[in-house]
């Protein structure tokens, strides 16, 4: 899970100095969590993360003391107390029979570099579908053994593949296919729905760029022109390869949705008012 970065987390929604920080002393139970990207000290789609989380704890038939202002405000005392500008925060909620509990810390992050995003990033499928993929909760198991996987084989990122043998999504990513002047994504009940995944549908229809939901055969990969990932950290990153099929990563739908992204970053950034969670 890792140690936080900087001076302060928070801990049972308080604020606590790093060195009381100690992953195993948390109390069992579901954890339902999101990472959040920081940009000039804004917390990015911060109602949307806030609400995906508290959609997590509905659908796992859990429930929830904290509400949305807490949150908001939880997470403006830790970016203002450590004075973060640009970083990844993760916050969760751990809930049980007995206990109710919000945590959140600045995390180490890895954001693709220029050329990655130039040049594409290797990926590989393998065969392993997530229980309820609508909701975003811990399997530190399953966690360790992609992580094992990803690192021996030097890949940017593993593509999950159902019983059905459906490319459905990335194991930290959503993903997106690109058929002439058609996008196409594996359907929302197949994956977690991703807030970046939100804003290239929106994109897209706002560009007249044909978008459909459609079950992704593994078999079909082929038959696109380009793919890439969508998340937090790697905002829009084509995919060089898959497996052993190659892809091309110079595409104009990928170019102008991820400009038109990156407009909409900056425009929120610009926007943004901690006044309005008060």
């Amino acid at each position: 899970m890792g140690s936080p970065l900087l001076k302060y987390y928070i801990g049972d929604n308080k604020l606590l100095k790093n060195s009381t920080f100690s992953a195993s002393k948390f109390p069992n139970g579901k954890i339902l969590y999101e990472v959040i990207r920081v940009i000039d000290g804004v917390p990015i789609f911060l109602e949307e993360h806030i609400s995906r989380l508290l959609t997590s704890v509905a659908e796992s038939r859990s429930t929830s003391a904290i509400d949305r202002v807490t949150i908001a405000k939880t997470l403006h005392l830790l970016i203002s107390r450590n004075k973060l500008s640009n970083g990844n925060i993760r916050f969760q909620i751990i809930v049980s029979d007995s206990t109710n509990m919000f945590f959140a810390w600045i995390v180490p992050h890895k954001y693709p570099s220029k050329e990655l995003y130039d040049l594409g990033v290797k990926t590989k499928t393998i065969n392993i579908e997530r229980i309820n993929p609508n909701i975003k909760a811990l399997n530190s198991k399953l966690r360790r053994q992609l992580d094992k996987i990803r690192n021996k084989d030097r890949l940017y990122e593993l593509l999950l593949i159902d019983g059905n043998m459906n490319v459905t999504e990335g194991s930290k990513s959503n993903i997106f296919f690109i058929k002439g002047r058609t996008l196409y994504s594996p359907p929302l009940k197949q994956v977690l729905p991703g807030i970046t995944r939100k804003m290239i549908i929106k994109i897209a229809k706002e560009n007249g760029i044909d978008f459909i939901e459609s079950v992704i055969k593994l078999d079909d990969l082929e038959s696109f022109d380009s793919v890439f990932l969508s998340g937090t950290s790697p905002k829009i990153l084509p995919i060089n390869r898959i497996n052993n099929m190659s892809f091309q990563t110079k595409n104009d739908i990928i170019s102008l949705i991820s400009k038109s992204y990156n407009n909409i970053l900056n425009e929120y950034v610009i926007s943004f008012k901690w006044t309005n969670y008060e």
